[in-house]
């Protein structure tokens, strides 16, 4: 499989589902999600690689776990993240990840929308080295890993999201 890096984002569509807030002093799972994603959409206007849209496609499942930590860690003093473990299963035996990182959300306003911010260090099956174009080589398996959701609250338990999300080795190897 190959991750399409660099400048790429892709885009997730899911469902969540989450109970009532856990208690104050328990690591519990706060929310399950799981969803699809449609990936290798540029992140610029332009395609720097001819043949790039035939790696557009709704391919990929995702999924991922948050789990709420207890009052009084050291993560209270970053704005009381949630822990998220996810990852992501190509369909067309393309580029799949798993990943672990930090997300940080809140409500927009008075409204049952809201807007969340993951950053997370992620491992990937995609080829090192070698790919031909419009792949791209990742250069290691170690990525960073940024996405960005928003949704919208259909119940205490249930919402939908948008997530746009970025996987890069950051310059790193």
């Amino acid at each position: 499989g190959k991750l399409q890096t660099g400048q790429t984002q892709n885009y997730a569509f899911g469902m969540a589902a989450g109970g009532a807030a856990p208690a104050a002093n328990a690591f519990e799972l706060d929310e399950a999600r799981l969803g699809i994603n449609i990936t290798g959409i540029e992140l610029w206007t332009w395609q720097p690689y001819s043949g790039a849209e035939q790696y557009r496609a709704l391919d990929t499942i995702e999924a991922e776990l948050l789990f709420t930590l207890p009052n009084g860690t050291l993560l209270s003093y970053l704005g009381n993240p949630s822990i998220n473990i996810g990852g992501h299963l190509s369909m067309l035996d393309r580029a799949s990840m798993v990943r672990a990182g930090l997300t940080w959300g809140g409500q927009l306003f008075e409204t049952p929308f809201f807007l969340e911010g993951t950053l997370a260090a992620a491992l990937t099956n995609s080829t090192l080295s070698g790919a031909v174009a419009p792949d791209r080589n990742v250069g290691c398996p170690v990525l960073a890993y940024f996405a960005a959701n928003l949704g919208y609250r259909l119940s205490e338990s249930w919402s939908v999201m948008g997530t746009v999300y970025h996987a890069s080795h950051a310059s790193l190897c």
